[in-house]
């Protein structure tokens, strides 16, 4: 039962959202471009980007406009968009990478072998977690777990993985008692085990932010994630940074000239091109840092020597297709759209 603690607060009215915004100091605030976006994307959701546009007084900019205010968070969708997109794919691949190197090493069923795990408390936390999910896969007749649980009980771990969350699975990662499973998982994505660890805490705190259509864009991340080697004084708590640890954790990528879309690193860093092109007049006020740029074709994010195409270096903000030069290892040198 619930009865709330003072009166109730008034409702929010339609025809009163954009007079609010106009007294919390967008002066364009009534305007019928500010009744469209308010009734897109609501108010309150809105508000929560204002303080992307106070002075260091707390008050709000005499120039803010809820136009500007729309880009903002235009951006921030997008760039979660491409976020979610690539932590899915790193996702993938964890899963993949644990169960191949675990089952090797501990068995078919080597999750549910407390042996296996150093942290008895975490693995029965783990048990409570999974068992609620394979349990649930089951009412949905999940074909694949009902089979498994027919003939054994359980499912094997390449297949039970599939199943876990991406936190459920970064925590039995974290408590595997093996070094040579986690130290396999880690070199299949150029890191050190520890890297891994903070990397892909840091991974599902930004998936879960982007799932939930949170604000990323101007805030910290809730897990500071461990820096990129060599990369001393660029700001880890950024939003920012968690596209610079895709791209490094991606470097591992084979690539294919017959097929660039199997080289995550430079698929996502043309997209991030783009979008960053596009959206020029707000990454500063979205928290980006001036340098994006050259921090990310960086050589110790990408592990390539890689440098822009004139037509977009000159012309940045301008329309115009982006262009990468990319010189591998062997000497060849490939440009990518």
């Amino acid at each position: 039962m619930f009865e709330p603690k003072t009166s109730e607060p008034s409702p929010l009215r339609i025809a009163d959202l954009g007079s609010m915004a106009k007294r919390r100091g967008f002066s364009d605030g009534e305007a019928p471009q500010s009744t469209a976006i308010l009734n897109r994307i609501g108010y309150q959701h809105a508000s929560s980007y204002f303080d992307l546009f106070k002075k260091p007084d707390g008050t709000v900019e005499n120039d803010a406009s809820m136009k500007e205010l729309n880009r903002v968070i235009l951006f921030d969708r997008k760039y979660q968009a491409l976020l979610f997109e690539h932590i899915g794919l790193f996702e993938l691949q964890f899963r993949a990478q644990y169960a191949y190197h675990m089952s090797e090493k501990r068995g078919a069923f080597a999750h549910r072998n407390p042996k296996n795990f150093k942290d008895r408390d975490h693995f029965n936390e783990f048990l409570k977690r999974y068992g609620s999910e394979y349990n649930r896969q089951i009412r949905n007749h999940n074909p694949d777990i009902t089979k498994a649980n027919e003939k054994y009980g359980d499912a094997p771990t390449w297949l039970a993985v599939e199943i876990m969350s991406f936190g459920t699975l970064s925590m039995l990662y974290n408590n595997t008692k093996s070094k040579d499973v986690r130290k396999g998982v880690a070199m299949s994505f150029g890191c050190t085990a520890e890297e891994l660890s903070s990397w892909a805490r840091c991974l599902s705190g930004a998936r879960n932010t982007c799932a939930h259509f949170g604000r990323l864009c101007g805030t910290q991340l809730t897990s500071k994630p461990r820096t990129i080697s060599g990369t001393k004084g660029w700001d880890n708590g950024s939003p920012f940074y968690v596209a610079l640890i895709l791209l490094y954790v991606f470097r591992t990528c084979d690539f294919f000239d017959d097929d660039a879309t199997l080289s995550y690193n430079l698929s996502m860093m043309c997209d991030l091109l783009q979008l960053f092109n596009d959206f020029d007049d707000v990454l500063t006020r979205c928290g980006v840092p001036r340098n994006w740029l050259s921090m990310m074709i960086d050589k110790r994010v990408t592990g390539l020597d890689i440098a822009l195409a004139n037509d977009f270096a000159q012309n940045r903000g301008k329309p115009g297709r982006t262009w990468l030069t990319v010189k591998r290892e062997d000497g060849t040198v490939s440009r990518l759209a």
